[in-house]
């Protein structure tokens, strides 16, 4: 006799659900980065807690990855370059790097060159 409160049991073909952890998913496209992140200064760590929180996660995880890879070496005309990029609005830099829309010729800066030019992965 089956119990009315109990629990039906599972069919035997059925896999327990899983969770997809693709590319696009936190922590996968977040590497260690190489840096000691006691040695930044605070303009440094601002301008990554910027990068990762853009809006736009296409934009996070480009500019994200970019800080954490190039932000220790930078010096402070870089870090005003780069200051200066992440001024512009998402759809912009996300046009410019993915379709490969010319850059306005007052935009165009070795910050930004290097920026189009980084491969996450690759």
């Amino acid at each position: 006799m089956e119990m009315p409160f109990a629990r039906p049991a599972q069919a035997a073909n059925t896999t327990p659900r899983r969770r997809w952890w693709g590319p696009f998913c936190v922590g996968t496209m977040t590497p260690v980065p190489p840096y000691d992140p006691n040695t930044l200064s605070p303009r440094q760590k601002r301008l990554i807690y910027r990068s990762w929180h853009r809006g736009m996660k296409e934009n996070d995880l480009l500019l994200g990855n970019f800080a954490n890879q190039n932000i220790a070496a930078m010096d402070e005309a870089d870090l005003a370059q780069y200051e200066a990029v992440l001024e512009h609005p998402d759809p912009v830099l996300h046009r410019w790097y993915v379709t490969a829309d010319p850059v306005p010729p007052e935009f165009e800066t070795p910050m930004l060159r290097r920026i189009l030019n980084f491969k996450i992965i690759g």
